[in-house]
């Protein structure tokens, strides 16, 4: 199981307490220092403070460091399943690198897996 702490990109709030399941629409959360995206608006967060966040049962507080690059696709049931449209996002604030690799997924005796590097960059701030 992965803990908000093993992720640099990504920052799962913590709830200071499980007794707001009765209706609750926000609650407490803290970032650390930096910038930060709100996932779902996109509006940006001064981290390495507690702030109350909008939290709805159907929704929950994302927040993404500004630099990171998220690669975002479909739900997909299988591994030869297309992947197809493949999104990705980039925060800027830092720059950033990233490289995606992808196979066939079902080498064959007679022919080897292939593989796919896609590399990109991410700039701190955009270019004009």
């Amino acid at each position: 199981m992965f803990t908000a702490s093993k992720i640099s990109s990504c920052s799962v709030p913590r709830s200071s307490s499980i007794r707001d399941r009765g209706g609750a629409t926000s609650r407490s959360v803290y970032l650390p220092t930096g910038t930060w995206y709100d996932f779902w608006a996109g509006s940006t967060v001064t981290g390495g403070s507690k702030m109350m966040a909008a939290a709805p049962l159907s929704q929950m507080p994302l927040y993404v460091r500004a630099g990171s690059i998220v690669p975002m696709g479909p739900m997909i049931q299988y591994a030869t399943q297309s992947i197809d449209p493949l999104e990705i996002r980039v925060y800027e604030g830092q720059d950033a690198t990233f490289t995606l690799y992808e196979d066939e997924a079902t080498p064959t005796p007679t022919r080897p897996a292939s593989i796919r590097r896609s590399s990109s960059r991410g700039a701190s701030r955009p270019s004009s």
